[in-house]
Parts: C-alpha cells; sequence; structure tokens
C-alpha cells in the first residue's frame, strides 16, 4: 500500500518519474487526496503538489478541489440562468480536471493557474476565452476564501482581450453560402442561417424556439442568456423561413428542434471550405451569423441601447465588441464632415469706375 499509517499520522510512499516521494500528512484522507492529486500531475507533466499537514479546517468537508466544484456548482452556478450555468460549469469543470479532483485547495498556486493558462493556450484557444476559463478556477477560489479554507485567491493576470472577432458578414456575404446550401439539398440548414443572421440569436436559442412564442412578426425568446426576455421583430425572409421549416420540420414543436449542433457546425464547415477566401477564416461558423447581426445594425444607424436591447447584451460595454462597421460605412463620416467645412462663397469686391460693387 502507498498510504500507511505512522505514528499520529499518515505517510505516503510512492514513486513518481523514478523519484520517490515521502510525504507526511494528519489524516489518511488527506494523504490519499495528495497522492491521487500527485499522480494526476505527474502525469499530465505539471510540478507536484506541496505537501502540507495544516489544512484549514474552516470550510468543513471541502479539501479538496473536486469538493470545491461541487459545492460552488451546487450553491452558485446552478442558481443562475440555466444557459449561462452550463457555461459556467463546463469552465469549472474543466479547471477541475485539469489540476486534479483530489488536488488539496491549499496547495493551489499562482503557477497551477499559469499552467492552466499554457495549457488552454496549447489549445489554440484566444485571450477572451482564456479569461473566463480561468474565471471559473477564480470564482471558486473566493469561494474557499470565504469558507476560510485559504486566505487568498492566487493571482493570475486577466490577459487583454482583442476588440471583438473580425468574422462577421457583411450584407450579401451570406448569399454564396445560402446558395450553396441550396445546391446541396439542405434547405433546414438554409431557413437556420437565414433565421440566425436576421435575428440575431444564439444559436442555442434557435434551436429551443417554440412555435408559441412566435406571433404577429414577432419573435419571443424567453430566458435568455441574461436571465430576461427580448422580442424581436422578424424580417420578411425570416418570417418564410419560419413557414418552410412549419411545413418541413419534424419537431412539432420547435421550427429548429430537429438540429443537431455538431451536424450544423460540420456542414457550414465544409461550405466554408468549399467557397475559400475570407471564409476560410470564420473560427464561428453558427455564432458568426450573431457577429453580423449585430454589425449590420450599427451598419444601419441603429443606436447602441437598441442593439444591446435585441442582443441580449450584459452591457454596452459587451456591445461594443460586437458591433463591427466596415471602414467603407466610415466614409459617411468624411462626407459630414466635407459638408460642415466646405468654404461658404465669399463675395468678390470688384473696382468698377473707381467704384466697388
Amino acid at each position: 500500500m502507498s498510504v500507511n499509517p505512522r505514528g499520529k499520522g499518515f505517510q505516503v510512499d510512492v514513486k513518481l518519474s523514478g523519484v520517490r516521494h515521502r510525504p507526511f500528512f494528519e489524516t489518511e484522507a488527506k494523504a490519499k487526496a495528495w497522492e491521487a492529486d500527485a499522480r494526476h500531475a505527474d502525469k499530465m507533466g505539471r510540478p507536484l503538489p506541496e505537501a502540507t499537514n495544516s489544512t484549514v479546517q474552516g470550510g468543513g468537508r471541502i479539501e479538496t478541489l473536486g469538493d470545491l466544484f461541487d459545492e460552488v456548482t451546487k450553491t452558485r452556478w446552478s442558481a443562475k440562468n440555466a444557459k449561462a450555468s452550463s457555461f459556467l460549469v463546463r469552465n469549472g469543470k474543466l479547471f477541475t480536471d485539469f489540476l486534479g479532483r483530489a488536488r488539496l485547495i491549499t496547495s493551489i498556486k499562482s503557477a497551477d493557474f499559469y499552467s492552466y493558462v499554457d495549457h488552454c493556450r496549447s489549445l489554440g484557444n484566444e485571450n477572451a476565452t482564456i479569461n473566463r476559463k480561468v474565471s471559473a478556477g477564480r470564482t471558486m477560489m473566493r469561494v474557499a476564501v470565504q469558507r476560510e479554507i485559504i486566505p487568498g485567491v492566487p493571482y493570475c493576470e486577466k490577459f487583454r482581450e482583442s476588440a471583438g472577432s473580425v468574422n462577421y458578414f457583411e450584407f450579401g456575404e451570406e448569399d454564396p453560402i445560402l446558395t450553396h446550401l441550396k445546391h446541396r439539398g439542405l434547405d433546414q440548414l438554409y431557413d437556420l442561417v437565414i433565421f440566425l443572421v436576421d435575428t440575431g440569436a444564439r444559436i442555442e436559442e434557435a434551436l429551443t424556439v417554440d412555435w408559441k412564442t412566435i406571433h404577429g412578426g414577432r419573435l419571443r425568446l424567453e430566458n435568455r442568456k441574461n436571465g430576461s426576455f427580448g422580442v424581436i421583430p422578424l424580417t420578411k425572409r425570416a418570417t418564410l423561413a419560419l413557414e418552410r421549416r412549419r411545413i418541413h420540420s419534424t419537431n412539432v414543436d420547435r421550427p429548429f428542434g430537429d438540429f443537431k449542433y455538431k451536424w450544423a457546425v460540420a456542414q457550414l464547415t465544409k461550405v466554408y471550405e468549399h467557397l475559400g477566401g475570407r471564409y476560410l477564416d470564420v473560427t464561428q461558423p453558427l455564432h458568426v451569423f450573431r457577429h453580423s447581426c449585430a454589425s449590420r445594425l450599427a451598419i444601419a444607424g441603429i443606436d447602441a441601447n437598441r442593439i444591446k436591447e435585441w442582443m441580449d447584451h450584459s452591457s454596452l460595454l459587451v456591445t461594443q465588441r460586437y458591433v463591427k462597421l466596415s471602414p467603407k460605412n466610415l466614409e459617411i463620416g468624411a462626407d459630414a464632415l466635407d459638408r460642415m467645412t466646405t468654404p461658404k462663397t465669399k463675395l468678390k469686391l470688384v473696382k468698377q469706375g473707381g467704384k466697388r460693387a
């Protein structure tokens, strides 16, 4: 056995990467937790956790990162809006799985956070995604501080995010996509693309839209990500798309209830690869249509407050990240400046017969 009683405590005796470790702990549970976490760290190529027998017990039975994740999920994240909760739980689980569920909370240091950041970068995550993933870990650590398990949250900087993704389609740039979908007989995906780009709905909102929420040329989206609801007027082509779905959808309650997310992403990715050019730069095959809707609203002159309400953003700051203006649309600014600065015609004084006219 690798954990054995020694005096008034328990000792781990384990060999990792050719090196024998024999840390001592006050309880068998802590010894086994350290061993499990050490084996996980060795497998992941991370430094071994600090061996300490001075775990603060202010958090009751919450000693490991797995305990903490379960507690935060139950008391914090499950109380939030269901859609937001799923992302928080997912990011918390990713953080927990990387460091190890058996990892003692008191052994987690700033270096562990930066190791996680390096791991995220190896997956191709950009700063915005990394910040959200790390934020879940910070939230868990703050709960540990409140429970007096640790004195403070390990430091990890917030990385600078770009102004927003450049992946959005200008007016008409979705036409080749629609043509290709039509040519391949993917009429259901054709209708979904139109719906997404003309409503700005999130894909999870689109897939759960109920026929009962569509009435009088308006779409009512309930229980949105930020805990609110919104009413969005439907464009003519979005209305036609929904009418086609009412006829052909195999789900009697939802126009897009028969869709599979991964299937839709795979099909659109093939389309982008076929079209080439700018379409190859699309990194979010479905979310790009939400970006496009916000951008088009801005280009059409809709003010930021209305865009915020339409898109269900948590703040105007978020709206600014979504709103993209094509450079050619800034030409109206130059036109306005020209109108303001065009010199007025001046009356010239001309001498006629020695007199001024």
